[in-house]
C-alpha cells in the first residue's frame, strides 16, 4: 500500500509539473502580447538603459532593423559588422531618418581576440546602455557535418558563440557600476532542440540560451537584464543567401520582425521575439524528442536538398 502511495504521489507531482508548465507558457504569451500592450506604459529605453546601443550584425537582416528601431525610440547607434560599406549605408540612413548620432565599426568576428580591441577602444568611453549581441553565421550549412570545413567550423563558432560573450564580458562591468543596462542576446528556435544538417548551427544558438539564463541569474539585483530571442524562421539569408520565400504571418520579413521584437524589449526574460514564433515555440517544446529532431532535420534536409540543386544550376 506504502508503495502504491508513493507511485501515486510521484504520478500526481509530474503530472502537476507538466500542468504548470504548459499553463505558465501560455501565461507569458498572454502577458507578453495582451496585458502589457494594454496595461503597460511604453518604455523609454534611453532613460531606462542609456543613450547608446551598440548591435552586432547590424549591415543587414535582424540586425539592420533592430538598429534603426531603437534608433526611432532616440537611442544613438552603434553599428558593427564586416560588411562597410552597408554598414555606411545604413548609418545614413538611420542618422536620415531618425535625427540619431550613430558610430560605425568595421570588424570581422571570426578573427581572433586581436580583433577586438579596436571594438573596445571605440566605445570605451560611450555610455551604452543597450548591446544587441545579433552577429551570426550559418557558413556550410545546411549540410552534413563532416562536408563542413575547419574554417567553417571555426568561423562559426567564432562568430556564433565567442562575439556574443567578448562584447558581453566588456559591457558588463560598466553596466553594473551603473546600476542599470540590457543585453539582449540573438538565439533561434535551433537552439531548442537537436538540429540535424544544422548541427553546429543549433548547438551554438544552445549555447546562447543557457549562457543567456546563466548570466540572467547572476545579474540578479544589479540592475543589468538579460534577455534571450529565440526567433523561428524570419526572411534572412542565415541558412541559404539563394532562397526566395514568401514572407508570411509565421515568417515575418525582419522589418516586421524587429519592430515586434522592439516592442518586448526588456518585459520578459526570454521570447520568440513575436506572437505566432512564440507559439511555435510552446507547440514545439510539447513534442516527444525525438519528433522535434525529426521535424528540424526533415525542414533542414529541404533545405541542403535546393541548395544542392542550385549550385548543379
Amino acid at each position: 500500500m506504502e508503495s502504491w502511495d508513493t507511485h501515486s504521489l510521484i504520478a500526481l507531482l509530474i503530472i502537476f509539473c507538466a500542468l504548470f508548465s504548459f499553463f505558465s507558457r501560455w501565461t507569458k504569451i498572454l502577458y507578453l502580447y495582451v496585458l502589457s500592450p494594454i496595461l503597460g506604459k511604453p518604455k523609454d529605453l534611453v532613460k531606462l538603459y542609456g543613450p547608446w546601443a551598440v548591435v552586432t550584425g547590424s549591415s543587414n537582416g535582424i540586425g539592420k532593423n533592430l538598429a534603426k528601431e531603437l534608433a526611432r525610440r532616440g537611442a544613438k547607434i552603434v553599428l558593427i559588422s564586416n560588411e562597410e560599406e552597408k554598414l555606411s549605408i545604413v548609418a545614413k540612413e538611420i542618422e536620415t531618418e531618425c535625427g540619431v548620432e550613430t558610430k560605425v565599426i568595421f570588424a570581422d568576428f571570426s578573427l581572433a581576440d586581436e580583433e577586438y580591441t579596436h571594438i573596445f577602444d571605440a566605445i570605451k568611453d560611450l555610455d551604452v546602455g543597450i548591446l544587441v549581441n545579433n552577429v551570426g553565421t550559418a557558413a556550410g550549412l545546411p549540410g552534413l557535418f563532416e562536408n563542413m570545413t575547419r574554417k567553417q567550423m571555426w568561423d562559426l563558432s567564432m562568430i556564433n558563440v565567442c562575439a556574443a560573450t567578448s562584447m558581453a564580458h566588456f559591457v558588463l562591468p560598466k553596466m553594473k557600476s551603473k546600476r542599470r543596462g540590457l543585453i539582449v542576446n540573438i538565439a533561434s528556435t535551433a537552439g531548442m532542440f537537436p538540429t540535424p544538417f544544422a548541427n553546429l548551427y543549433g548547438a551554438s544558438k544552445a549555447f546562447m540560451m543557457s549562457f543567456s539564463d546563466a548570466l540572467r541569474y547572476e545579474c540578479k539585483g544589479t540592475g543589468v537584464e538579460i534577455q534571450t530571442i529565440h526567433p523561428g524562421f524570419v526572411d534572412t539569408n542565415i541558412i541559404d543567401s539563394n532562397a526566395k520565400s514568401t514572407p508570411s504571418i509565421f515568417f515575418p520579413t525582419p522589418e516586421k520582425f524587429a519592430k515586434n521584437l522592439c516592442s518586448n524589449i526588456g518585459v520578459v526574460g526570454s521570447t520568440a521575439g513575436c506572437l505566432p514564433h512564440d507559439i511555435q515555440c510552446v507547440l514545439v517544446e510539447m513534442l516527444p524528442r525525438c519528433v522535434q529532431i525529426w521535424l528540424g532535420a526533415k525542414y533542414f534536409e529541404v533545405k541542403n536538398f535546393h541548395a544542392n540543386e542550385q549550385k548543379e544550376e
